[in-house]
């Protein structure tokens, strides 16, 4: 394997890979259940202690 396939190899499959990571991400981030948790930490800087 010469260094030009090992980068275009690479550069493919690291795209598709954070690419999948950035997608799961978001959809875990949006995801119905998840909002009251998010909601909840949202007012953790605003609450008095």
């Amino acid at each position: 394997m010469t260094y030009e396939t090992a980068r275009a190899f690479v550069a493919a499959w690291g795209s598709i890979y954070f690419g999948v990571l950035f997608t799961a991400a978001i959809a875990y981030a949006l995801w119905p259940s998840k909002r009251t948790t998010f909601e909840r930490a949202a007012h953790i800087p605003l609450a008095e202690d």
